[in-house]
């Protein structure tokens, strides 16, 4: 009996990670005999940023 196995990673990078990238991934890999899918979420934490008014702003009055 002749068996045959690979094992091959497949990753998906983003070099930097932006906010934008957030959301639902899927992978799908078919071949003659099947099909099989996996889903995974990418969470991507970060600081909040600060929208308010501008406060480095200075005015005198002559």
């Amino acid at each position: 009996k002749t068996q045959y196995e690979t094992h091959k990673l497949i990753e998906l990078r983003f070099d930097p990670v932006h906010r934008e990238h957030f959301g639902n991934y899927s992978c799908v890999a078919k071949n003659l005999a099947d099909s099989t899918y996996a889903t995974a979420s990418l969470l991507i934490q970060f600081q909040p940023v600060y929208t308010g008014p501008n406060t480095n702003i200075v005015t005198t009055i002559p």
